[in-house]
């Protein structure tokens, strides 16, 4: 140790360095000499564990030059990979395969004809089907007429000069149920000359004279008839029909003359009703709801009666 401090002096010396006093210079050499040691210590040590444990980690680990990179994670699973759409092409009907216009694997698009069925018994089934549709169809308007017809109403206003039946009479379809006449308005039927004809047309005024009472009523044409006879005196004439408001004292087959403007008529003509109608039965059943009785005015359109048939009321329940 002396040794190595004289040397130590001895250099220093050497580089122009003083020490203050030989305490002071024995410290500094005592730190340096520590600091040494512990150098050599840590040297040795690492070159021990180097020798010991360094093939061990070349062996087992890669040495490689650390570069930017992006991290990713990556994740693995099984599965089963399936179409968007599928669609399983099914027979909606049977019949035999006529054709088949694609193979397995051929590519298709929507609407494509894929196979062709022998369709004559479906054809078959089909006319039929129709056949009831229309059956049931036709059946139903003739139960729905036959409603309707149970209903009775008068189509033309007048009197009621007849009534055939009364309350819970049974009646079948065509039957007479009574009679009415308009008596508000008469139509007088009169001949007139052929060549004065052509003159006269309807909506014209007419004077027509009654040849019971010698009254005077006024009238209108209502028409001119286009073919002409001849009377019993061989005279060629056209009848002519004027519409004469009744004041109530003219009958069917009353006679008159008339006149249509500086026009006369050939002979008297004889008077009608201007509407007559007979109310017959469309339907069966019994008879009710009748509210009218002979001599009674009834108005077009107004309702006259029912006809009740359970027979039809049966037929609506079943079906």
């Amino acid at each position: 140790m002396r040794k190595v401090l004289a040397r130590i002096k001895k250099v220093f010396s050497e580089k122009g360095g003083k020490f203050t006093s030989n305490k002071n210079w024995k410290k500094m050499v005592k730190i340096s000499i520590c600091l040494i040691c512990v150098l050599a210590l840590g040297t040795g040590g690492f070159f021990v564990y180097q020798a010991k444990f360094g093939a061990k980690v070349s062996a087992n680990e890669q040495v490689a030059r650390v570069t930017r990179g992006d991290v990713s994670k990556v994740i693995e699973g099984s599965g089963t990979i399936e179409a968007i759409d599928q669609y399983d092409v099914t027979s909606l009907v049977k019949g035999e395969i006529l054709t088949c216009t694609f193979e397995e694997g051929d590519m298709v698009q929507q609407g494509d004809l894929l196979y062709a069925l022998d369709s004559s018994e479906l054809d078959n089934n089909i006319q039929k089907g129709l056949a009831s549709v229309e059956k049931a169809q036709l059946s139903g308007q003739q139960t729905n007429r036959t409603i309707q017809n149970q209903t009775v109403y008068a189509n033309t206003s007048g009197v009621l000069t007849q009534i055939y039946v009364k309350n819970g009479d049974q009646v079948q379809n065509g039957a007479k149920l009574a009679d009415i006449v308009n008596t508000d308005v008469m139509v007088l039927q009169i001949p007139f000359h052929a060549k004065d004809a052509g003159n006269l047309y309807a909506g014209q005024s007419a004077q027509v004279s009654l040849e019971s009472s010698f009254t005077t009523l006024g009238g209108t044409v209502k028409s001119v008839s286009t073919g002409a006879m001849s009377n019993s005196e061989g005279v060629s004439v056209v009848t002519v029909e004027i519409e004469v408001g009744n004041p109530g004292g003219i009958q069917k087959g009353d006679r008159a003359t008339a006149m249509v403007g500086n026009i006369a008529c050939n002979t008297a003509g004889t008077f009608t009703y201007s509407a007559e109608e007979t109310i017959l039965s469309k339907a069966s059943g019994e008879v009710s709801g009748l509210g009218y009785m002979t001599g009674d005015y009834i108005k077009g359109g107004a309702y006259f009666l029912s006809l009740k048939d359970d027979t039809i009321s049966t037929t609506i329940r079943i079906n």
